[in-house]
This record gives C-alpha cells, structure tokens and sequence, in this order.
C-alpha cells in the first residue's frame, strides 16, 4: 500500500486503467458499450473515511469494475457522484 497523503486520502494510480484509449471524453457522456464514458479527471485520490475518489467521486470497487459495468449501472453510479461530490467540499 502506498503511503497516505497529509490531508488523508491515498493515490489511486494504480487502480487506473492502463488502456485509457477505451475512454471516451467527457463531453460524449454515454460513449458507446465497446467505448463507455469515464467519469475519471485525472486526479486519482482516495478520500479514506468516505471511500471515494477526489476526482471523481467514484468508490474504488465502481474504479476497478467500471469497463464491466453495462450502461445502465454506469449512468446510475454517475447520477450518483455530483452528491457524493459535494459532501467530500462540505465533510458533511
């Protein structure tokens, strides 16, 4: 495991996908099923207490199983993440 950052949270870079050619842009929010859209930002930090990334506000299991999710499950954890976003900015 690698070692924390001061503010808590740990680097989730080696939890990134390494074909990033998969990922679509952000501005086509559905992608397509060979091609999904990634909610990722680029800025890959474990928050320990909740349990979710920084960046995206994704827990480490949707990260690690996003590719297999089908579109359905994908819109749902991203319906979910602007909340989970926002308590992380508020601690609440």
């Amino acid at each position: 495991m690698e070692a924390n950052f001061a503010d808590g949270t740990l680097p989730l870079s080696g939890l990134k996908n390494s074909n990033d050619e998969k990922f679509m842009s952000q501005d086509d929010q559905h992608g397509t099923d060979d091609r999904p859209f990634s909610p990722c930002i680029s800025i890959c930090e474990l928050e320990e207490a909740a349990g979710i990334c920084r960046g995206c506000g994704r827990t480490i299991g949707e990260i690690s199983n996003w590719l297999k999710l089908d579109a359905a499950s994908r819109d749902l954890v991203v319906s979910k993440l602007p909340a989970r976003l926002e308590r992380l900015k508020t601690g609440r």
